[in-house]
């Protein structure tokens, strides 16, 4: 019998309804657990920063699945725009979303929710670059989105160097497109230090950054059973990357230089997550943003019954990682 995720890749409307729904049984199975558990959720901090601008536990999940949804609204169109996988598809939005749901210590992160919508803008940016005569004023408005970010996760920071590779990537690096992109962090930075001096003078500038480049990466800080749901993850995507290269030459030259810094975006992203460890909630949205625009390339494209299975066992690993915590 022949395996086909065909009917989940195109889905009817109830049928992409009912997924979406499942997936978010998730995020409401470990709100009840953790509301019933007798110990209370606590709201990480990054250095005088809240992951949550409220201490409503509610609340704050409301807030993350509103921007989790919007998020994967966006992805769609970004997807749509770029033709990244180049038919029509529902598993960026399956695999994000169930990402979201499964990490639930991304749950309270609002903050890090309003990052990865303002990283997404910025890719609609970054990605029209590609030989673009317009280069200038792309970088600029993409780079003022990531500067925003910054004010919020201040180490997000550490993804412009990657970002000007992408110039290259893009043959659009130029004095005047470095220029504009360094104008375009400093902006929105800018205007919240003078707008922060001139309604709060005492304040000092350790209070308005927190920027840390310590690495503190240690493997007592993952249990087991994460270690082991990070390395199934991680095979997954290792499988995932031969069906994508394995199968490059069917995509343009344009989008097979996206997929090649979407890529490196990930894995930037995913060394700032597992080095710098104090912040690595804010990085989780975004790796789980780049990790389904990524996997659901050969998912989508090699319909096999060698990927169903392995997509089968993504599925179940994060549905059983889930209700494990």
């Amino acid at each position: 019998m022949r395996l086909s995720l065909k009917n989940i890749i195109t889905p009817s409307i109830p049928l992409a309804i009912l997924s979406i729904i499942s997936c978010f049984s998730l995020w409401v199975f470990t709100y009840i657990k953790s509301a019933f558990s007798g110990h209370p959720t606590v709201f990480l901090e990054q250095g005088n920063y809240q992951w949550g601008f409220l201490n409503n536990v509610g609340i704050s999940n409301l807030i993350s699945i509103a921007f989790t949804l919007a998020n994967a609204f966006l992805l769609t169109q970004l997807n749509n725009k770029f033709t990244i996988i180049r038919t029509r598809t529902f598993l960026p939005i399956l695999i994000f979303v169930l990402l979201q749901c499964t990490w639930s210590n991304t749950h309270l992160a609002d903050v890090s929710d309003i990052t990865v919508t303002l990283f997404l803008l910025s890719l609609f940016y970054f990605l029209d670059m590609y030989r673009n005569p317009m280069g200038v004023e792309l970088a600029y408005m993409g780079c003022l989105l990531i500067g925003i970010g910054c004010i919020l996760i201040n180490n997000l920071i550490m993804v412009v160097p990657i970002i000007w590779i992408g110039f290259g990537m893009f043959q659009s690096l130029s004095l005047r497109t470095f220029l504009a992109s360094v104008f375009g962090i400093l902006t929105p930075m800018i205007f919240y230090v003078v707008g922060a001096y001139y309604f709060l003078p005492d304040i000092t500038f350790d209070q308005l950054f927190n920027f840390s480049y310590n690495i503190d990466f240690d493997l007592n800080h993952y249990t087991l059973r994460s270690l082991t749901y990070i390395g199934l993850m991680t095979l997954t995507f290792l499988i995932c990357i031969v069906g994508l290269y394995s199968n490059s030459r069917a995509d343009a030259t344009h989008t097979r230089v996206k997929l090649n810094f979407l890529l490196l975006l990930f894995i930037s992203v995913s060394s700032f997550a597992l080095f710098f460890v104090h912040t690595h909630v804010g990085f989780l949205p975004i790796i789980a943003l780049l990790y389904a625009i990524i996997v659901s390339h050969p998912f989508t494209l090699k319909q096999n019954d060698f990927y169903s299975i392995v997509f089968i066992v993504f599925t179940l690993t994060n549905i059983v990682f889930a209700l494990s915590k």
